[in-house]
């Protein structure tokens, strides 16, 4: 059973799952700013309002009803310098996050450190998704704009297997 909620507050998000009845929600709701992250940096309170509050909303009201969630979440928590990157060995899931540079990063932070603790969660951390269309957002067609990369530290994900692993891990 697939439900769509938008954000709305704890009161309506929790009447919508009663009513639908779902055995699992994917929160992918947050915003990133348009045209990109430094949106985040004039917009304080809009982001804060759905990358942090959105986001304890939807987990709190499917922790009051016996609902598992699947949140995804941000890997842009975790930032250091192309150096420090290939002198280190990889982010560990157990690793405290640490990266609070823009405003983008520290809502995607606090919402992790707000909703991390819910035995109904599972939290997904996502960082320049992948998908096969060339939509404007699609890191393959912003790579395409520029004449040169400068840095190679970013990391793509698939969608997909994203999703199918999902799937399986909220099947069993």
């Amino acid at each position: 059973m697939f439900c769509c909620l938008l954000q709305t507050g704890p009161a309506d998000t929790c009447s919508e799952l009663t009513v639908h009845k779902p055995t699992r929600v994917i929160n992918t709701a947050g915003v990133r700013g348009t045209p990109n992250a430094d949106w985040c940096e004039d917009h304080k309170i809009e982001t804060f309002r759905s990358n942090v509050l959105g986001a304890l909303n939807v987990v709190d009201c499917c922790y009051q009803l016996g609902i598992h969630v699947t949140q995804f979440g941000s890997a842009c928590i975790y930032n250091l310098p192309e150096e420090e990157v290939r002198s280190r060995a990889p982010f560990a899931e157990t690793e405290e996050p640490f990266f609070k540079g823009a405003w983008y990063h520290r809502s995607r932070l606090l919402s992790e450190q707000t909703i991390g603790h819910y035995p109904n969660l599972l939290l997904l951390r996502m960082r320049i998704p992948l998908a096969a269309d060339l939509h404007r957002n699609n890191h393959i067609a912003r790579l395409l704009k520029y004449d040169k990369i400068l840095d190679l530290t970013g990391v793509s994900i698939s969608l997909q297997p994203y999703c199918d692993m999902e799937h399986r891990l909220t099947s069993m």
